[in-house]
């Protein structure tokens, strides 16, 4: 392997495990900061915590592009529509259609039925393609969306190999599109226009300028990663006082009336902003820890089955939600620190295992 495709899987490694820890640490903390008392530590911490993660779902945006840059823009490898769609299918949707059909199933479980074999299966089938399964899967819609429409972002970019400028573009797209969708869009009382609107989570015009960013970060990586092992470092300045801003502009929120789901989501201005200098700084680090044997193992584990545990992560924590310890002590620091690392680890130790099964299976 040439040593820039080393680099650049280990720094893609660093991002996508940071995310996937991000990811799960929104979950865990979600309903704490629900329910905790307006203005009390335990809502602070929680905030605090919360909003630290909010750059994990466009930074996986971020990755799909990049990762998809580096490969079809930064070394020109061939594009053949259908083996690509053939391959998401079998590594993304397949394993997304049966968690979403766990997920459907045990919420029919838990509401008594209806068990009727046409019902369920309409219920499967709808819930499959707006991601309703549960509260976390309207990301692979979202994502799908990309893979589907990849052609369409793929030949522009060859036909006009102007990295920086698509880069300015996907930031200024971005920046916009949060602004539109924080301040101005509103419901209109048409069911069919609101319709839409509830769903922008899972509209890909709504995260288009990751994804751009992300092509053409991966595009340019062979300049763009020199400039981030010398600059990265300054942008952790920056992405702090943005996480700051952000647990600011989310306790204003709420004091005005904003609903909770929007006052944390991660479609938001400052969000963008604090995005864009994370990932930079988390890719110098995985610049900087390269020589890091353990970690980056660790690391590289968790990059690998970043996809198995997104998807079933939220098991855990539901099962853990039951057991009375964690019922009863919902705003403990150590009860949410607890359940955060059987979150994660749990999903990822049954996989490792699997992984080594399959391995030894295949072997002479």
């Amino acid at each position: 392997m040439p040593k820039s495709d080393s680099f650049f899987l280990v720094e893609a490694a660093w991002l996508r495990a940071a995310a996937c820890l991000c990811v799960v640490l929104i979950h865990v903390t979600a309903n704490p900061l629900y329910f905790s008392a307006p203005g009390s530590a335990a809502q602070l911490g929680f905030l605090i915590a919360n909003q630290f993660t909010r750059f994990a779902v466009p930074a996986f945006i971020f990755l799909s592009g990049l990762t998809l840059g580096w490969r079809y823009l930064g070394q020109n490898a061939d594009f053949f529509y259908r083996t690509f769609l053939v391959r998401r299918f079998y590594t993304v949707f397949l394993p997304y259609a049966a968690w979403s059909t766990i997920y459907t199933l045990s919420t029919l479980s838990a509401l008594g039925g209806p068990w009727e074999l046409t019902t369920v299966l309409k219920r499967i089938g709808y819930e499959l393609l707006v991601g309703d399964a549960s509260y976390h899967l309207y990301f692979v819609v979202l994502i799908c969306q990309f893979y589907l429409l990849f052609p369409l972002f793929l030949y522009p970019l060859r036909k006009l190999p102007f990295w920086n400028w698509w880069l300015g573009f996907g930031l200024f797209y971005q920046l916009l599109a949060c602004i539109l969708n924080y301040y101005y869009i509103s419901a209109t009382g048409n069911p069919y226009i609101d319709l839409i609107i509830g769903r922008l989570d899972r509209n890909f015009l709504l995260w288009s300028g990751y994804f751009l960013c992300g092509l053409a970060f991966g595009a340019n990586w062979l300049r763009i990663q020199p400039w981030i092992s010398r600059n990265g470092k300054y942008l952790l300045g920056p992405a702090l006082l943005a996480w700051l801003l952000l647990v600011i502009e989310f306790l204003h929120a709420l004091a005005a009336g904003r609903p909770f789901g929007g006052a944390v989501s991660s479609m938001k201005p400052l969000v963008a902003v604090y995005t864009f200098t994370a990932i930079p700084f988390i890719l110098w680090c995985g610049a900087r820890c390269r020589s890091h044997a353990s970690l980056n193992k660790l690391l590289l584990g968790l990059s690998r089955h970043s996809y198995g545990i997104f998807l079933s992560h939220p098991v855990v924590i539901a099962a853990l939600q039951r057991i009375p310890f964690w019922s009863e002590n919902m705003f403990s620091p150590a009860a949410a620190i607890l359940m955060y690392l059987a979150a994660v680890f749990l999903p990822y130790l049954l996989l490792t295992g699997f992984d080594r099964i399959r391995v030894a299976r295949s072997s002479p």
